[in-house]
């Protein structure tokens, strides 16, 4: 079933497709920022144990790294896409942003052959 294209963002929908497909390009920093974005959203849990989130505060958080805090002080939303459009433009030879060829949205991969706003199928 097609999504709700009234909810299509393309910068976002861009952001979502280059993090959950091409993580690989992500500088050692990002990879670290990204890590420790996920930890404090697993940690804001509160079913987490308090071992938990020690181990996962001593583990996985990178506060207090300049460089770590400079990525992330304007959000997490403006870092992911902030990253996701560094590693389009710094590494746009290793990138294929694939759009649906009936309706030019991106779609879930860039093997994909189906689009999730449309419906349409190309395979």
């Amino acid at each position: 079933m097609p999504r709700d294209v009234s909810q299509y963002d393309d910068r976002a929908e861009l952001a979502e497709y280059l993090w959950h497909n091409y993580l690989e390009l992500f500088t050692t920093n990002e990879k670290l920022a990204a890590k420790t974005l996920l930890a404090e959203q697993k940690m804001a849990s509160p079913t987490m144990s308090d071992a938990m989130r020690t181990v996962m505060q001593r583990n996985w958080v990178s506060r207090g790294n300049s460089e770590i805090d400079t990525l992330l002080e304007n959000g997490p939303e403006q870092f992911r896409i902030r990253t996701a459009y560094r590693v389009l433009e710094d590494c746009k030879e290793q990138v294929v942003v694939n759009r649906c060829p009936l309706c030019s949205r991106i779609v879930a991969t860039p093997r994909a052959k189906q689009c999730l706003w449309c419906g349409h199928d190309w395979h």
